[in-house]
């Protein structure tokens, strides 16, 4: 599997690694990561459009059919629109906990549940 997202597998719980196990029903599992692109606030529809591209062709170069992206929407939205007829794609769930601190700041926590297989 490809893990395109900025929270590499080495970091990981062992739930995570489990489930990758699962949706693609194999015991043993390559993970490679590839660091999520960075998107500018700024960029256009045409710009991210050229992100994916160039993001598509370095996956496939790869030679996997298996990827998880997680990152700013209008790009796995993009990303998936290619990779749609060359493989299987996941991306995973959380449940968001929000915990105030005393000093009025949020620290927010998300605790892994599933990889969902969107195709």
């Amino acid at each position: 599997m490809i893990n395109i997202s900025n929270h590499p597998s080495s970091k990981w719980t062992e739930k995570q690694r489990s489930a990758v196990k699962t949706v693609e029903e194999s015991e043993k599992v390559e993970i490679i990561d590839i660091p999520f692109p960075n998107v500018p606030p700024n960029a256009s529809a045409q710009e991210v459009r050229k992100m994916a591209h160039k993001l598509y062709s370095d996956v496939c170069g790869m030679g996997h059919d298996f990827v998880h992206i997680m990152g700013e929407t209008s790009l796995v939205y993009e990303f998936f629109k290619l990779w749609s007829g060359k493989g299987a794609g996941v991306v995973s769930t959380s449940e968001r906990r929000s915990v105030e601190n005393d000093d009025g700041s949020k620290t927010i926590i998300f605790d892994f549940c599933q990889f969902r297989r969107i195709f």
